[in-house]
């Protein structure tokens, strides 16, 4: 009984520093979460704002996981295990191309089609994420593809791609760049609907 004991008592004394060791190596999780562009200083009376509804921004399930996901190289996939996003991509990327678009439109009110079932809107928006991604210290890519929806107005598909130059090898110049490429693609979004409406009475004004 004794020599059991002794051995129990050998055998925890070894492998709870390892355990401990194990612990104290594991690196904490770092957090990213895409920046959008500030509100405009002045924002028009609710009555001469044009609503657009933004239905869905649809994220490959590829890249809408916890962890951040770019490319290692042309044909390999590098996960992140301890980069993770703050919240869900696909919900990101909706919150700040709805933030940036009402940013380049100070006359555009945009509703998350979830969140406002009930809301009246003059166009409804859908957008779905083509690339997001890119190789550190290389370049940064995004691509989206949108359609309008909505009473006088005439939309086809759209697509749009950009990039950014990675000059630093780390996730934080690549959470900024795709930040960046947001706001260029909001940009190109509200001219396509400048575009589309064929009825110019009560439509925002575009930059």
């Amino acid at each position: 009984m004794k020599k059991a004991l002794r051995l129990t008592i050998l055998f925890l004394g070894g492998i709870l520093p390892l355990l401990f060791i194990g612990c104290a190596g594991t690196p904490p999780a770092r957090m990213y979460r895409l920046a959008a562009l500030s509100p405009p200083a002045e924002v028009p009376s609710s009555a001469d704002l044009f609503t657009v509804r933004l239905q869905n921004v649809n994220v490959p399930a590829v890249l809408n996981q916890p962890v951040v996901v770019t490319r290692a190289d042309a044909v390999g996939i590098h996960r992140s295990e301890f980069d993770r996003w703050a919240e869900p991509l696909e919900a990101q990327t909706a919150d700040v191309l709805g933030r940036n678009l009402s940013a380049v439109v100070p006359g555009l009110e945009v509703l998350r089609g979830r969140l406002h079932p009930g809301v009246a809107s003059d166009a409804d928006l859908y957008v779905e994420v083509l690339t997001f991604s890119g190789v550190l210290g290389e370049v940064a890519e995004l691509e989206l593809r949108w359609s309008w929806r909505g009473e006088g107005i005439q939309s086809g598909l759209h697509t749009w791609r950009g990039t950014r130059a990675l000059k630093l090898k780390t996730l934080h110049a690549y959470v900024t760049a795709q930040s960046e490429l947001l706001a260029d693609a909001a940009l190109e979004i509200a001219r396509s609907l400048s575009a589309a409406q064929t009825n110019p009475e009560g439509s925002a004004e575009l930059p």
